[in-house]
């Protein structure tokens, strides 16, 4: 879910954007995953499991995983300025315009919802830097589950519970979150999907806790459920996170044959595709690194940080480790040293709170 993390979650991001032709003709317009378009006088519902519409006099149905977007006519202009911030990646000025505009009068309730999540996600993406926005933001979704509990996010918002939680060490908390989405996926028929991210993320705290043997285990049942639900991006997924454990255990021979296997094997598009990629780059990266073939180990990384960068789960390691190839490479010539320092450079400019960041700055780059 970057946790995550998803498709799902960037569609969500996306969802509401306004035209002033809409609002001009006060109609909303639905988009659907294929790519269709429908305007209909109003869309009176999104839940977790439908979209409910109205054109003319006549309401209608269609399954919330079939709609890609919805452009609301009605959007506050607090609403979509806040958006705009939100897509620019300005979290903490964007808090303002959702929280005037979730209540705001003479609009339609699909508001508040769309509101309380962003404002969740504000917070939790916030947390990267400081961490006690994490804890604002558990509190920010669970008041969206409780206020609207049919909510269309309701998937996105007990993961990233989870997620927070994890991300506090409340590592127990953060497994009763994840094991809360699956009884809901479950007994809600919602997306499978969903309930093995879950599974994925309990496996990241046994990993958290060194646990790499247990979450070695977790992961291969994890392939074998999705490759049989036809859920091949989750099965590459938890294929990745198989063996960073698998070279967590020092099991470095076994490590470069899974993670070439991988690399060559993982089929699809998307982010998720690219984070797969990029993820198996870093351990083939890492399996030449231990072995000193730096230049070898320089090529993954870069290819990692270069071709793939997607999400911030692996671009911060990939810009370090390529640094620190060319580090241990420039003694032999000037030029590797001038690429350490722009990759390091890079690094801390990027992602100045990143652990990877620390380690550049103990190597002795970008100061103390």
């Amino acid at each position: 879910m970057r946790r995550a993390k998803s498709a799902v979650l960037a569609a969500a991001l996306v969802a509401v954007a306004v035209s002033s032709a809409f609002a001009a003709e006060k109609k909303d317009l639905i988009v659907t995953t294929d790519g269709k378009s429908k305007e209909v006088t109003a869309v009176l519902e999104e839940n977790f499991v439908h979209l409910k519409y109205r054109t003319g006099t006549t309401e209608q149905k269609m399954k919330i995983s079939e709609v890609k977007q919805v452009l609301y006519y009605d959007a506050p202009d607090d609403f979509s300025a806040a958006m705009g911030l939100f897509g620019s990646k300005k979290y903490e000025e964007a808090l303002p315009g959702f929280e005037k505009s979730k209540d705001a009068a003479g609009v339609r309730d699909w508001i508040k919802q769309y509101c309380l999540f962003h404002m969740a996600e504000c917070l939790r993406r916030m947390g990267k830097i400081n961490k006690q926005n994490l804890r604002t933001a558990i509190d920010r979704y669970g008041e969206l589950l409780a206020q609207v509990p049919g909510t269309k996010f309701l998937c996105e918002a007990m993961y990233y519970i989870g997620e927070c939680a994890a991300g506090l060490g409340e590592y127990d908390q953060a497994v009763a979150a994840f094991r809360k989405l699956q009884t809901e996926v479950s007994n809600k028929a919602l997306d499978p999907k969903w309930a093995l991210e879950a599974d994925i993320a309990e496996g990241k705290v046994l990993e958290t806790k060194k646990d790499f043997m247990a979450a070695q285990h977790k992961y291969n049942g994890i392939v074998s459920t999705a490759t049989k639900q036809g859920l091949k991006e989750v099965a590459n997924k938890a294929s990745l996170r198989q063996g960073l454990c698998v070279l967590a255990q020092n099991k470095f021979d076994e490590a470069e044959k899974f993670f070439m296997d991988l690399y060559n094997g993982a089929t699809g598009e998307g982010t998720d595709m690219r984070t797969v990629k990029g993820g198996a780059c870093i351990g083939l990266g890492r399996c030449y690194l231990q072995a000193k073939d730096y230049r070898k180990a320089s090529v993954w990384f870069l290819k990692s940080a270069v071709v793939y960068f997607t999400s911030e789960e692996f671009h911060p390691d990939a810009l370090y480790y390529a640094g620190l190839c060319f580090h241990e490479l420039k003694a032999q010539d000037k030029a590797s040293g001038e690429k350490a320092k722009a990759l390091f450079d890079d690094l801390l400019r990027r992602y100045p709170e990143s652990e990877a960041a620390k380690n550049a700055k103990k190597l002795g780059y970008g100061g103390k």
